[in-house]
């Protein structure tokens, strides 16, 4: 047996095993920021209109919680990938949705993706 029929098979898997490494944080980053533009509109939609199209269901007491953050000036701080720590989060959460309004009263809104949608796993005060 020729030596090169052994390397070049070797190599050829070599070389594909690390383009498919190189390849796969841009894949996840892709996936990242996909979560994060959706969470985003997902985060104006409730500020707008307390509910939103990409929300599974909307329970009525967030969306109480919501009415009240948005009696003054409010908007989406920020969109964080994962959960909260214990014992608010669970590690269930894909990202939370923090919104906050003129008066410093803040709402995070933890939610898992599933299937283009979001479920809400649970909302929780900012404001001390």
């Amino acid at each position: 047996m020729n030596k090169w029929q052994i390397i070049c098979p070797l190599a050829a898997i070599a070389i594909v095993g690390l383009v498919m490494v190189w390849l796969q944080p841009y894949g996840q980053r892709k996936a990242n920021r996909y979560l994060e533009v959706q969470a985003l509109q997902t985060g104006w939609d409730l500020v707008k209109t307390t509910n939103s199209p990409q929300l599974v269901r909307i329970g009525p007491g967030l969306e109480g919680r919501l009415a009240s953050l948005l009696h003054t000036n409010a908007g989406v701080f920020q969109v964080l990938l994962g959960d909260e720590p214990s014992p608010i989060g669970n590690g269930k959460a894909s990202c939370r949705l923090i919104l906050t309004n003129a008066a410093a009263d803040s709402l995070g809104i933890r939610l898992r993706a599933d299937s283009g949608k979001f479920h809400v796993l649970g909302y929780y005060s900012l404001t001390p």
